[in-house]
């Protein structure tokens, strides 16, 4: 309950973890750049190195839109109005999938060109294709923090950090891939991240379970 207790204090212990997990997300695209450097050579390197940028946009874009989900299923969960807070939770699902596909298409016809540029459209391809899961894992996260929980999310992000990384050594050695070997370990450990995060949710917030009814469409919540 953040509504007792010292409002500095609280606040100081929510945002922490939040500002943790905001650094092991870029976590993944540097483990991938040291990793594909360090045994596929410069060009690896340079051509995951250079899209960190495009990263931290991805990333940060599906991180903001969730965060405003939070927001208002935060509203309501303090209000007690639950069934209100479910339905805005299912609206919020409709929305990061909707989102989530656009970028992956939008995306999708950004061109690149010779030299480290073939490595960098294999690598972001995969990474724009996998963009549901990280819409997946930043909305269910959203939800977590909306009711109090900011610590649970940071422990199911490091785990799936390093999973990204025994996923790169084996998928680069044991597998033969190249800097696709990088985007499948990101996205299958981000995969497992939101699905931690969906476990932990259905174990522990049954107040976050969702009914039928929940998914009926509303225009206005969407506006919101």
């Amino acid at each position: 309950d953040m509504t007792t207790g010292s409002p500095v204090k609280l606040i100081v212990q929510f945002m922490i973890p939040m500002f943790l997990g905001n650094i092991f997300q870029q976590f993944y695209n540097v483990a991938d750049s040291i990793i594909a450097g360090q045994f596929l050579g410069v060009r690896a390197l340079a051509a995951i190195g250079s899209t960190g940028s495009l990263m931290f946009f991805v990333t940060g874009w599906l991180n903001g839109l969730s965060s405003g989900f939070a927001i208002l299923v935060s509203q309501w969960f303090g209000a007690k109005q639950y069934d209100r807070m479910r339905h805005y939770v299912a609206m919020s699902v409709y929305l990061a999938l909707g989102f989530a596909l656009l970028m992956t298409i939008g995306f999708g016809f950004v061109n690149y060109s010779d030299q480290i540029m073939p490595d960098v459209k294999a690598y972001m391809g995969i990474i724009y294709a996998g963009l549901i899961v990280t819409a997946a894992y930043n909305s269910l996260a959203a939800f977590l923090r909306a009711l109090g929980d900011s610590k649970s999310p940071l422990y199911f992000l490091i785990i799936s950090a390093a999973i990204n990384v025994v996923l790169d050594v084996a998928f680069i050695i044991f597998g033969g891939m190249g800097v696709e070997g990088c985007a499948y370990a990101t996205v299958i450990a981000q995969g497992i991240s939101a699905v931690l995060c969906l476990i932990y949710i259905i174990k522990k917030f049954p107040i976050l379970h969702l009914k039928k009814e929940d998914f009926k469409i509303s225009l206005s919540a969407w506006g919101r």
